[in-house]
């Protein structure tokens, strides 16, 4: 989603290090804070899936999965997308 939200607004992208960059100047651009912070929530889980798998704790994982929806659905509108309920 971060590719497409770059792609949309003319950002570069071009690896994975230029994730917050992007989270960054679309936070900017919304006024929306938060991007960030879920942005490492996000990172934050998909690192502890790979790097510590065995100790994950469910409750966790269920809160972290949370944010990572609330940043893919803050990322939505700036991928310039149409809207599925009225295709505009």
């Amino acid at each position: 989603m971060v590719k497409a939200v770059a792609i949309a607004n003319d950002w570069e992208f071009k690896h994975r290090d230029q994730f917050n960059v992007v989270l960054s100047d679309g936070a900017k651009l919304t006024d929306n804070d938060r991007l960030l912070d879920l942005g490492y929530c996000a990172s934050g889980l998909e690192r502890n899936y790979y790097v510590r798998k065995r100790f994950l704790i469910r409750d966790d994982v269920a809160w972290h999965i949370d944010r990572a929806a609330e940043l893919l659905d803050a990322l939505e509108p700036l991928t310039n997308l149409p809207d599925e309920t009225t295709g505009d």
